[in-house]
């Protein structure tokens, strides 16, 4: 059938609701239901590399997923994959994403790719289907995921690799966030967690509670090690 639709983002973009008026992108009524969290009903918001800024604050996000077509963001997705709910992909630019919520993914919730980042004071709940991670940062990334909760991860509430081949080196700071109940939907023997730092990637973690996940905080070993000297954590 056809491509399920997207916000394709070439320039900048801001979604500024409130605490009592939030914006609500998702699905009709009767699609949006907690059976229906992993079957992907749209395509997310895709911001690609011409993008200097994306702002999301107040947002609720629900149901996404849709796979992708053969004219979808080429490198992020081949034809059939699921999309993420928000992708972000310019070095050189700015993504805040605050005071949100988003719910109901197929795969990743939000993935960057490129940018300075803050990731705060979010919820994201019922997102992967049989792996992904609620936030899922790339090489070229350098900023902040904080207080924030995760629920009910597939893999991860937050993996950082430094994998993409950018001359940025992926240097996030994990700190005060939540992390309930991660990890147990993902099929593949030894994955599955809650914070998981591979591939080169550094950061400070520092102050996160761990409740009930598959694994706790996971730096990994062998081939996909992280920047062990420049990566610093305590009190998870």
């Amino acid at each position: 059938g056809a491509t399920p639709p997207e916000i394709t983002e070439l320039g900048t973009f801001t979604r500024l609701g409130t605490k009592d008026k939030p914006v609500v992108l998702t699905v009709p009524a009767n699609l949006a239901t907690i059976e229906n969290y992993d079957r992907g009903y749209w395509g997310g918001i895709q911001a690609f590399e011409t993008s200097p800024e994306l702002t999301i604050k107040w947002t609720k996000i629900t149901h996404v997923g849709g796979p992708a077509g053969p004219n979808s963001y080429v490198g992020v997705y081949e034809d059939g994959d699921p999309r993420y709910a928000v992708v972000y992909n310019n070095v050189n630019g700015n993504v805040v994403i605050e005071d949100s919520y988003i719910s109901g993914t197929s795969d990743d919730a939000v993935r960057f790719l490129g940018g300075k980042c803050s990731f705060s004071r979010n919820i994201v709940e019922m997102q992967g289907s049989t792996g992904g991670e609620c936030v899922n940062i790339k090489s070229g990334v350098i900023g902040v995921i904080a207080y924030n909760l995760f629920i009910g991860a597939a893999t991860n509430g937050a993996k950082t690799s430094n994998s993409g081949g950018s001359t940025v080196q992926c240097n996030v700071d994990i700190y005060n966030n939540t992390f309930v109940n991660c990890g147990y939907r993902r099929t593949k023997a030894g994955r599955g967690g809650s914070i998981n730092i591979e591939a080169g990637a550094r950061g400070q973690i520092y102050n996160n509670l761990i409740v009930n996940c598959r694994y706790g905080l996971r730096l990994v070993s062998g081939s996909d090690l992280p920047d062990t000297a420049n990566t610093k954590y305590g009190n998870n």
